[in-house]
């Protein structure tokens, strides 16, 4: 009898270890901190950087695209190149706060659409041409911010 109390109370053991054990090599391989943690990839500043920066482009992306429209109704056509909208259009070539480069800008040669590529901070690429009605954004500008 006294050896099958002694079966009873020793099967808590196995899982005991197993917990110390998986705690252990936890706890080793937390030594170094993780990449994302040290860019201040998690924190609130860092995310609202990222919603500036991202906004930032977009309004530079509806300027340019509003001067596109301007020179086209005075022209006739849309410019081969950016640089002909400065500076009875826009004042200068924005550069991306996202990606610190120019945006990409492609006319067509008939001159009746372009291509204007920009980049998120989520780091995909987006088009937009005559025929953009909205400019794509990012899933988190349409949560409502909880403040």
């Amino acid at each position: 009898m006294a050896r099958d109390s002694a079966k009873r109370i020793g099967w808590w053991r196995l899982p005991v270890l197993a917990v110390v054990l998986a705690t252990l090599l936890l706890a080793a391989g937390c030594g170094e901190e993780p990449t994302y943690l040290r860019q201040d990839s998690g924190s609130a500043s860092y995310l609202d950087n990222t919603r500036q920066q991202d906004q930032e482009v977009l309004s530079e992306i509806t300027d340019i695209r509003s001067a596109l429209m301007s020179y086209a109704q005075v022209k006739g056509s849309f410019p081969p190149e950016l640089t002909l909208l400065v500076p009875n259009y826009l004042p200068e070539i924005p550069v991306s706060p996202v990606t610190n480069e120019p945006y990409e800008y492609r006319g067509d040669p008939l001159g009746d659409d372009y291509e204007l590529k920009y980049e998120l901070s989520d780091g995909k690429e987006y088009t937009a041409n005559k025929n953009t009605t909205d400019l794509q954004l990012k899933t988190e500008f349409d949560k409502p911010d909880l403040d």
